[in-house]
């Protein structure tokens, strides 16, 4: 038997790859195979959710790992750890699961000094796609804080607009702030 170490950076992509992607192109099991804590209307409140959807927490060793899914919309994140590293998990994970995800663009934040933020295209089976935005931190740079946050937006392909470089996300999908 292997021993292994799973990290909050691992974790969360796996959720995203294994669980919230499969979902949108009625996949198996989806995010059921990660069974969380789910967090009250209090608990949402308290770390700025809005009363609707569903919040999960996955305790990963030290690290809250989070996923808030809401209706197209599903938002994983936590902060600490192995934040620097996960932008590298999930290009590896997103390429090997789905080799057609296309990245619109990579830019510095705008308004969180030390971060960058990713907008990428992923074409699913069944006619689905999803814009994923993500905003990672940039390693070495000095910041306020080392989260991680990764946004998906389900789209059928005929909905989403073709890949463009610094495109932004698919039509119809909020950016995050």
């Amino acid at each position: 038997m292997t021993d292994y170490i799973v990290t909050p950076a691992a974790f969360a992509v796996r959720i995203l790859v294994k669980g919230c992607l499969p979902i949108i192109y009625g996949g198996q099991q989806g995010i059921a195979q990660f069974p969380g804590r789910e967090l009250s209307p209090q608990e949402r409140d308290s770390i700025g959710l809005p009363n609707q959807g569903r919040t999960y927490l996955y305790a990963v060793g030290d690290v809250g790992v989070h996923v808030d899914l809401d209706g197209a919309n599903a938002t994983i994140w936590f902060a600490g750890a192995d934040s620097e590293d996960a932008i590298v998990y999930l290009r590896e994970s997103l390429n090997a699961a789905y080799p057609g995800v296309v990245v619109q663009s990579d830019d510095p934040h705008r308004k969180f000094a030390g971060y960058r933020i990713c907008s990428l295209f992923c074409a699913l089976p069944n006619d689905r796609g999803c814009g994923i935005e993500v905003v990672y931190p940039v390693r070495g740079e000095k910041r306020e804080s080392d989260s991680f946050v990764m946004r998906v937006t389900a789209a059928s392909r005929r909905d989403a607009a073709p890949p463009s470089p610094g495109g932004g996300l698919a039509p119809g999908s909020a950016p995050l702030r």
